[in-house]
């Protein structure tokens, strides 16, 4: 799920992730309802993405269960992508802001992955990108606009995305060929040859979201 502020970029970087057309404006709550769109990584990894409506200082208590229907999906996500803009003097309060709604809603245990957005516009100044830096070491750098640091990010969204995979030991019946050839297109098979009976045995790194596909036919999980 993609969280942060409004008009942080979250919109803009599904769209750049995934060629979404989502609505993209630059203005407060531009985005109301969930978008969620898939994406596939160039390891073949398929992720779902979910655009958030976004975070405001200061949430009323009023407000926060319905913000909770409303972020359900970060609330069942994987690990969540928090987009910061670089850019606005109030990137500091705005993370511990999204920090403390996370907390308030019971998300604070999940993965989190700081993406900060239009780095294009420091112009290079050292100090504020130090600043940034310090909030999460680890954090990303990139700019949506100009597409800067994709490959990075990808990088981390496969990593996280593998945690979630399951090594399993395979014997496909021979009478099963598209099994067969869904494993090949959505699965990442280590080992595999064909047995004298034609069934197809094969150790491949299996999705959750695909995994279920396969357990009739598992002789070993790993």
């Amino acid at each position: 799920a993609i969280i942060g502020n409004t008009n942080a970029g979250k919109s803009t970087l599904l769209n750049a992730l995934t060629n979404a057309g989502v609505l993209s404006e630059d203005k407060l709550f531009a985005t109301l309802d969930p978008t969620t769109r898939k994406m596939v990584l160039p390891d073949k990894t398929e992720l779902l993405l979910t655009d958030t409506v976004g975070f405001v200082r200061k949430l009323p208590h009023s407000l926060v269960e319905a913000f909770k229907s409303t972020l359900e999906e970060a609330l069942l996500a994987d690990f969540l992508l928090l987009v910061l803009d670089v850019s606005s003097p109030y990137v500091h309060s705005h993370w511990e802001t999204t920090l403390a709604v996370l907390e308030e809603l019971g998300a604070s245990d999940k993965e989190l992955v700081a993406v900060f957005n239009k780095a294009d516009l420091l112009g290079g100044d050292v100090v504020a990108l130090a600043k940034v830096r310090a909030l999460a070491p680890e954090g990303i750098l990139l700019s949506c606009t100009e597409k800067t640091n994709f490959d990075l990010l990808c990088q981390k969204l496969s990593l996280l995305a593998r945690r979630k995979n399951q090594r399993m030991e395979l014997c496909i019946p021979p009478d099963k060929q598209e099994l067969i050839a869904f494993l090949h297109a959505k699965g990442k098979i280590h080992e595999s040859r064909w047995e004298e009976d034609g069934a197809f045995y094969a150790v491949a790194d299996l999705s959750p979201v695909i995994r279920h596909k396969f357990e009739p036919y598992a002789v070993r999980k790993h």
